[in-house]
């Protein structure tokens, strides 16, 4: 399967799974184009013992959500970051290489019933996609999870301001190499996840 396809698959599968499991509850739709921060993500080579991180910077996504219960939704979630991975050396200007960090999640959101502002809490599972932009490297892909909250601000009728913060770890084998091409892997693997935080602020449109 090409990486372009293994991309867009799991996106359009999880939102066909919701909009399945929400079918006969559907009250409104909400679509949130998000754009974000994301920080941390390190992996322990057992090979060297050094430790490599992924740069911090901007990320950007979208959520679709469906109302399931009164208080309570259905969620799609992508996130995306471009970043480097590189050698935790506080002065150090080596980047192994670029890769993409791509999140496929789907979750459900709790809201607590509010005034005005309305808090709420988010749970999701999905997988995590990472693929380096050196063609000679494989891609991988691995299950994660995310726990997160945030507020709802109403803007007007159909559209509210959207601030969310989010924990996400992905899993992966504590024996495993990743990063591999013609036999020769980048990074072996002495950890069995990694996680990373982002901070996302969106405005969300209902339907």
């Amino acid at each position: 399967m090409r990486r372009q396809e293994l991309v867009k698959w799991p996106f359009g599968l999880i939102f066909s799974l919701i909009l399945s499991l929400a079918a006969i509850h559907v009250q409104s739709a909400e679509f949130t184009p998000v754009i974000g921060y994301r920080w941390g993500g390190s992996f322990k080579d057992a090979s060297t013992d050094e430790t490599l991180n992924l740069d911090s910077g901007r990320s950007y996504g979208l959520k679709l959500a469906v109302d399931y219960e009164a208080d309570g939704q259905l969620e799609v979630f992508y996130s995306r970051q471009e970043t480097n991975l590189k050698p935790n050396a506080l002065f150090s200007d080596d980047r192994r290489f670029e890769l993409d960090m791509d999140y496929f999640h789907f979750g459900g959101v709790r809201f607590y019933q509010a005034k005005g502002v309305v808090p709420f809490v988010a749970g999701s599972l999905g997988i995590t996609h990472m693929s380096p932009h050196r063609s000679e490297f494989d891609s991988e892909t691995r299950l994660s999870l995310g726990v997160g909250g945030g507020i709802k601000w109403p803007i007007s009728h159909r559209a509210d301001l959207h601030l969310e913060g989010r924990a996400l770890s992905t899993f992966i084998d504590s024996a495993g190499e990743i990063f591999c091409a013609n036999g020769r892997c980048v990074v072996h693997v002495k950890s069995d996840a990694f996680w990373q935080l982002e901070a996302s602020a969106g405005v969300t449109i209902r339907f």
